[in-house]
């Protein structure tokens, strides 16, 4: 009974009273360690949502392993310096060359045959900093310190930092063109890293540490959203941006009534969809049609779903114009 006053005394002294059970304190526990960073880590700048299946996996990862059956179970693990993750009760795992979502895969057949009712989910919880080598025609080239969730695009714009956009009132005077000969006759263009010139930003070399060499259209990938064409960065990856070619480049343009009328240089392969995904889509006073115009040949009536897209969607050759016309307005207009 003394031991037992003592103590009560000292709980009211201290003002700390006595966990009621074991629970409460792995509680008052947990919260402290959210408080420190330890549960919910601070994740570094991403240029968007990360997909699974274009992730790859590399030494430094952080991932959570959640599995679900008869217990719950949830697993912090990291990748290897050799490229290997240890998931417990499941064994290595090499994840080397492999998306997140062939893991993930990969780990939920081995859990399935250990156990058909059980489900797994691998997240990541904290992604790798990888280091990239951007040169060629940039303002600072050199090496780079970058997560591995953000894209080459981003790489490059960095390696431009400091340069002024493109001269002021180009777009405008863009805007402005409506018939084919405005089109033609127009020197602006767009570019997903102003200023460079799209034919650079078009034909981005990429050269990885397996010795794996890729072509980056970072036009593309800002009309169609990343994947292959603007990739997410690599440990090691060298990025080499061209200079533009002296004697000029083909280009492929659009106008009308689109939401950025624009010039862009031209890769085999291009085609109308491309175009008018680049161009913003079209403004609610646009026609569901498009005009195309291909280098030596009669102009072509495209037609345009309810979404914008074309129907066919025919190939760009060098030097097509695409004109988008507006719906005649009462009275007569720009189209009238």
């Amino acid at each position: 009974m003394c031991l037992w006053s003592s103590l009560l005394e000292a709980q009211e002294s201290s003002k700390a009273p006595f966990p009621s059970s074991i629970w409460q304190t792995l509680e008052e526990e947990g919260i402290r360690a959210t408080l420190r960073g330890e549960t919910i880590p601070e994740l570094p700048p991403a240029d968007g949502v990360v997909p699974p299946e274009e992730y790859r996996l590399g030494p430094g990862d952080v991932l959570a392993v959640h599995i679900l059956g008869p217990v719950v179970q949830l697993h912090r693990v990291s990748v290897s310096a050799t490229g290997d993750v240890v998931v417990p009760r499941l064994g290595l795992v090499d994840v080397r060359g492999k998306s997140l979502a062939e893991v993930r895969q990969e780990i939920q057949h081995r859990l399935q045959q250990r156990n058909p009712l059980a489900t797994v989910d691998l997240q990541l919880l904290v992604p790798r900093q990888v280091v990239v080598w951007v040169g060629g025609y940039v303002r600072s080239p050199g090496m780079y310190v970058l997560p591995a969730t953000v894209r080459v695009s981003t790489a490059v714009r960095l390696a431009m930092r400091g340069e002024r956009g493109a001269t002021p009132g180009r777009r405008s005077a863009a805007s402005e063109a409506v018939s084919l000969q405005e089109l033609q006759i127009q020197t602006w263009e767009t570019s997903a890293v102003p200023p460079l010139p799209s034919y650079c930003t078009r034909n981005v070399l990429l050269r990885f540490s397996d010795g794996g060499v890729q072509t980056a259209d970072l036009e593309w990938g800002r009309a169609f959203g990343g994947g292959s064409a603007d990739p997410m960065l690599r440990e090691g990856l060298e990025i080499t941006v061209p200079a533009p070619p002296r004697d000029g480049y083909p280009t492929v343009s659009i106008g009308g009534a689109v939401r950025q009328p624009l010039k862009v240089a031209y890769r085999p392969g291009d085609r109308l969809s491309f175009l008018l995904r680049l161009a913003g889509g079209l403004l609610e006073t646009a026609q569901p049609q498009a005009w195309l115009y291909l280098p030596g040949q009669p102009p072509q009536q495209v037609q345009l779903d309810s979404s914008g897209a074309p129907t066919p969607d025919p190939e760009l050759e060098p030097g097509s114009v695409v004109l988008v016309p507006e719906r005649p307005r009462a009275g007569g207009g720009r189209w009238g």
